[in-house]
């Protein structure tokens, strides 16, 4: 959904409204691991996705962690060879198989004052979620039209 939207805004301020939200969405994820306790230092990019500069950057300013796209961006086919390297006893378990084969490519570090301007998009984002969740909209959305 896009918020705010006015005929001034073009494709590129679209495009990067939907890079954002996604982003925001990732930090939202990440509040979830961090009220289980469980610890995220940094993220991992990968796929189609992870080649976006601006996106990586983005996420790493929007989640206030480091942002790392790996040599080999393929996650798929890149965890398919490394659990076949532990069957194969080329590696004792899964966490060495990844420290040998998954290579960081680039590291994107958040820019601080960027992190601060996005933490109030961000609350802004979820009272926006709470909002709209409260006034069941997309309850409404998912209704079927009456025949």
């Amino acid at each position: 959904m896009f918020l705010g939207l006015r005929l001034t805004h073009d494709r590129a301020t679209l495009l990067r409204a939907v890079m954002e939200g996604v982003s925001l969405e990732t930090r939202e994820i990440l509040d979830v691991f961090k009220a289980l306790k469980l610890p995220c230092r940094e993220i991992r990019v990968t796929g189609g996705c992870s080649e976006i500069e601006v996106w990586d950057r983005i996420l790493a300013d929007v989640c206030g962690r480091p942002v790392c796209t790996l040599q080999n961006p393929h996650a798929t086919l890149l965890g398919a060879a490394m659990l076949a390297a532990v069957g194969v006893g080329l590696h004792e378990d899964c966490a060495s198989a990844a420290r040998r084969m998954a290579h960081v490519r680039r590291r994107f570090v958040p820019d601080l004052g960027r992190a601060e301007e996005y933490d109030d998009v961000y609350r802004r984002f979820c009272e926006a979620r709470r909002v709209i969740e409260r006034g069941r909209l997309f309850d409404l959305l998912q209704e079927s039209p009456s025949a």
